[in-house]
């Protein structure tokens, strides 16, 4: 219901609400870089929420920390193919990378 609810034209304050509430709930939060690279080109005034939200997990400012990244690569002949500069469409279904946070200090949330 994340997907649905912040992409859709709810107000900022319902945004950041649900947001809240779910970190509030979450000891472990696992995204691709599928939404880090597509949100950091969209423009700011209709996506400042969610763009701020990345910003925020990814430099440790929610209370979650980095534990593991990483990415399985297509390959042709046992030769492994770096497509990391390649279009966002060419890698966003098949293998876009991971990245798993865990709280730093245990939810209290049952």
């Amino acid at each position: 219901d994340a997907y649905r609810f912040l992409y859709n034209s709810r107000s900022d304050a319902e945004k950041r609400q649900h947001i809240e509430e779910r970190l509030a709930k979450a000891d472990w939060i696992v995204i691709d870089d599928v939404y880090v690279d597509f949100y950091e080109h969209l423009p700011e005034a209709q996506h400042a929420v969610v763009k701020q939200y990345y910003r925020d997990l990814l430099a440790g400012r929610l209370g979650f920390q980095l534990q593991r990244t990483f990415k399985v690569y297509p390959s042709l002949f046992g030769r492994e193919i770096n497509d990391d500069r390649a279009e966002l469409t060419f890698r966003l279904f098949d293998h876009p990378r991971i990245y798993i946070f865990r709280r730093a200090a245990p939810s209290r949330q049952p």
